[in-house]
């Protein structure tokens, strides 16, 4: 028994272990879980190659970026200065802009609402908007370490909650709409629906974090650069199966109950709850809408801190202060947090249909000229936006 807690607690405590666990939490959001329950259920029996689509851009590309970033060791500002300084500023900021108050912070608080509502529907959106401003204010402020302990406390509730959703859940009766889309219409849709967990951003802006924990070894020496790009390409790998396992059980599993009629016609980000009470009971659609609030509020506090103090910090000094910046950036997040989850994804659609294939160009030509030992400089991700802008254009 010794024996095996031993070999247990090694398992925990080896950096590809420790660092695809840290790869997962750091992109498993709760956009991550509506993005592929809404594929599941509106494709029903098309669903799987929707599924396949969803993993070339939702667990790939994250692996890609992870990949080139480490070839910077984690500076997101060296990765991007290929394509030139003043593009290079421009990139960054609608980058961070996007995992800011542009996308990621309102769409936590609709999401937030969205589930909320589920237990409370008299609550307006405007209303929780204000509410959550001012808690997100007063959290930022103080930086409180309470935070720390509900993410610790929510990551290992979140996943055992989803788990016993997924796995009891294809086991029930099942209700699949058949689905009048072609399989490469279903594929696209998929790809399209990766796109919008924005999760490249997140692993150009956060690797940093990841390289840190893998600098030294136990006994303090400090690891090659190999040696780290060995244990972020396993770590990766681990990271990415677990990720697609969870997809494929939430798209599986929406599309069985694609037909069942608390299904038909809900919001998109309502679909954990109600799948979950579905399963587990009224019960569970409670606790699945609870699990929503507290970790889409717990990332709303982490992205908002993050772009405030880069405003405060890069723009030139005394422009605005850390106070300054988080009351804008908070404002303008529930603000646009208004427009819904839908109005969100159409807002900010454009910007990331345009960036977001010339960032994933930018990640492969890094680590094309690490491969093949050949210098591609800025075109292959000029003439990808180019492209991507273009097709946007004549959509």
């Amino acid at each position: 028994m010794h024996k095996t807690q031993s070999q247990w607690s090694k398992l925990f405590q080896s950096p590809v272990i420790a660092t695809a666990l840290a790869m997962f939490a750091m992109l498993f959001g709760s956009g991550n879980i509506v993005l592929p329950l809404g594929l599941g259920r509106d494709l029903g029996d098309m669903a799987l190659y929707a599924m396949f689509g969803f993993f070339a851009t939702a667990v790939m590309v994250p692996v890609i970026g992870i990949l080139a970033m480490a070839l910077f060791n984690g500076d997101y500002r060296a990765f991007m200065a290929r394509i030139g300084k003043i593009p290079a500023a421009i990139v960054i900021f609608l980058c961070f802009a996007l995992i800011g108050p542009l996308c990621v912070i309102p769409r936590c608080i609709a999401l937030s609402h969205a589930a909320l509502q589920w237990l409370i529907p008299q609550l307006t959106l405007l209303q929780f908007s204000l509410i959550s401003a001012l808690l997100i204010f007063g959290a930022t402020m103080r930086k409180s370490s309470v935070i720390v302990l509900m993410s610790r406390v929510l990551g290992p509730l979140k996943l055992i909650l989803l788990s016993v959703v997924i796995i009891k859940g294809i086991f029930m009766t099942t209700t699949i709409v058949p689905c009048t889309l072609e399989g490469w219409t279903a594929f696209k849709q998929g790809i399209f629906a990766g796109y919008n967990t924005l999760d490249l951003l997140a692993v150009i802006f956060s690797t940093g974090l990841l390289l840190s924990g893998v600098t030294h070894d136990a006994t303090g020496r400090q690891r090659s650069q190999r040696e780290m790009m060995q244990i972020l390409v396993k770590a990766g790998i681990c990271g990415a199966l677990l990720l697609g396992i969870l997809y494929a059980g939430f798209v599986v599993v929406a599309s069985m109950q694609s037909g069942a009629e608390a299904c038909l016609g809900a919001q998109e980000e309502q679909l954990l709850s109600i799948l979950a009470a579905i399963i587990l009971g009224a019960g569970g659609g409670a606790l699945a809408s609870i699990t929503m609030v507290i970790a889409c509020s717990t990332t709303a506090i982490g992205v908002t801190t993050i772009f405030a103090e880069y405003l405060s910090t890069e723009l030139p000094r005394g422009w605005l202060s850390y106070r300054t910046s988080l009351i804008i950036t908070i404002i303008l997040s529930a603000i646009l947090a208004n427009y819904g989850w839908m109005g969100i994804k159409n807002l900010v659609l454009p910007f990331v249909f345009v960036l977001y294939p010339g960032l994933i160009m930018l990640a492969l030509t890094h680590i094309a000229e690490r491969v093949f030992r050949v210098r591609l400089g800025a075109i292959p991700f000029y003439l990808t936006v180019a492209g991507t802008f273009v097709l946007r254009m004549i959509r």
